[in-house]
């Protein structure tokens, strides 16, 4: 059912994303975030929506096998790293 489901969005040019964020997102920050997906994607976005306090702030999207973390707390992580180089 999930390779019909994949199969089925590829030809209509969908493709799903994973979004968690650090709280609940109101009606129009989804649609932002899920136009801002499409422009990069070139696709039409359906995406699924969880939150995760622990992110601080901000958005992690997953496409396919690709994430796009704009977390506070990952960029945190990233300031971190670059300051123990």
């Amino acid at each position: 059912m999930k390779q019909f489901e994949r199969e089925l969005n590829q030809r209509l040019g969908f493709t799903e994303a994973e979004i968690t964020s650090a709280h609940d997102l109101n009606q129009t920050d989804r649609q932002t975030l899920e136009v801002q997906m499409g422009k990069l994607t070139g696709k039409k976005v359906r995406a699924r929506y969880s939150y995760d306090e622990s992110l601080l702030g901000g958005a992690v999207v997953k496409i396919g096998s690709t994430i796009y973390d704009g977390s506070v707390k990952g960029q945190l992580e990233r300031i971190k790293e670059a300051l123990s180089n």
